[in-house]
């Protein structure tokens, strides 16, 4: 079944595996409760981690399906969808994280065009 955190995702993977990654609060199911990426010019690796971090917690598997840089208000967020096996019974579903790389794009933005 579809994942449900009751804490920011930041402090799930910090304590269950003393792992500081580069981001912020947010859970990540809605644009609303994004994952906040802090900023970082390797924040796709970054959102990957998280991904593969939340299935070891969960004990599951997932696969790539999509990602897309969507946008809300005046923020960017990277839509990431995925396929969900659990290694237990071998149920399946998809899931859908968001997460707001819009610092991310604006430092690389500047990296890629220089300072001025």
């Amino acid at each position: 079944k579809p994942f449900n955190p009751t804490t920011c995702i930041y402090d799930l993977i910090k304590n269950e595996f003393d792992v500081d990654l580069p981001i912020g609060n947010g859970t990540g199911l809605s644009v609303d409760d994004a994952i906040v990426m802090r900023v970082d010019t390797e924040y796709v690796k970054n959102e990957y981690l998280v991904l593969n971090y939340l299935a070891l917690y969960r004990l599951v598997d997932w696969h790539f399906i999509r990602q897309a840089l969507i946008r809300y208000g005046d923020r960017k967020y990277d839509l990431i969808k995925i396929s969900v096996t659990n290694l237990i019974n071998s149920n399946n579903w998809t899931e859908v994280y968001y997460f707001d790389v819009t610092d991310c794009i604006e430092l690389n933005a500047i990296l890629l065009n220089g300072v001025d």
